[in-house]
């Protein structure tokens, strides 16, 4: 009817209702990221992948239309997830905004690249996305170069270390040594089996076993400092 007091106005309609829709993609499956993946996870990162590419057309598009162009498709019924915002793609009055989540860590700067990436690949403003890279000096303190554990030793330098160990009193039985014999293979000999393999009398046998692991414990003791070094400076910045 009429509002009071007369006039021609008839009934107003009811304007439509406002929908909220919030999505949380899933994040983006690097090949990396997925190498130790089972079949079931690698699968799921693919749907994954497939579900974010549609998303990132319909958004391409949609934008498309919003920017007044004749004729554009948006092809929402490509994945369930776009279904899902199938409203959001053809009514009229649709706000649409893109949030992504990123680290500030160092360690994760590779993910958060990636994610600021795919955040401007949905929005369609990549032409207005850039990436500059700057190397950066170590913030940390100046640690002394670690010790190489015998244990990592390839055959070249097992033979090295052998022909200065006890004095050099092992170089004149090198042609008795394996030539295959690597670090972590000498680790694993015990005096006695270094005295029977390499013609060594059993005093030079035990020399030998001792000072390879007084160099082992050299290793592992400069491996710790330089550990009490980075978690001291880590203390001292945040502490």
């Amino acid at each position: 009817p009429p509002p009071p007091g007369g006039g021609g106005g008839g009934v107003r309609p009811r304007p439509a209702a406002a929908v909220l829709t919030l999505v949380d993609c899933a994040g983006s499956e690097r090949k990396e990221d997925s190498a130790h993946h089972n079949a079931d996870r690698r699968k799921e990162g693919a749907e994954i992948n497939a579900s974010l590419h549609a998303l990132k057309e319909c958004m391409r598009q949609w934008v498309a239309t919003e920017a007044g162009k004749p004729n554009v498709h948006i092809p929402f019924r490509q994945s369930a997830l776009t279904r899902v915002l199938c409203n959001s793609f053809t009514r009229p009055d649709t706000l649409m905004a893109v949030v992504g989540t990123v680290s500030p860590a160092s360690t994760d700067a590779e993910h958060s690249i990636a994610t600021l990436r795919t955040v401007c690949q949905i929005g369609a403003e990549t032409s207005v996305s850039r990436e500059s890279k700057q190397a950066v000096k170590p913030v940390g303190p100046a640690l002394p170069p670690p010790t190489q554990h015998p244990k990592s030793y390839d055959v070249t330098a097992t033979h090295a270390w052998l022909s200065t160990a006890c004095g050099g009193a092992v170089a004149p039985l090198l042609h008795h040594v394996s030539p295959s014999l690597d670090g972590k293979a000498l680790m694993k000999l015990s005096a006695k089996q270094m005295a029977s393999l390499w013609s060594a009398g059993d005093e030079l046998a035990a020399q030998i076993f001792t000072e390879l692991r007084i160099e082992a414990k050299r290793a592992d003791d400069s491996l710790r400092a330089r550990r009490a070094g980075k978690r001291a400076h880590e203390h001292k910045k945040f502490g």
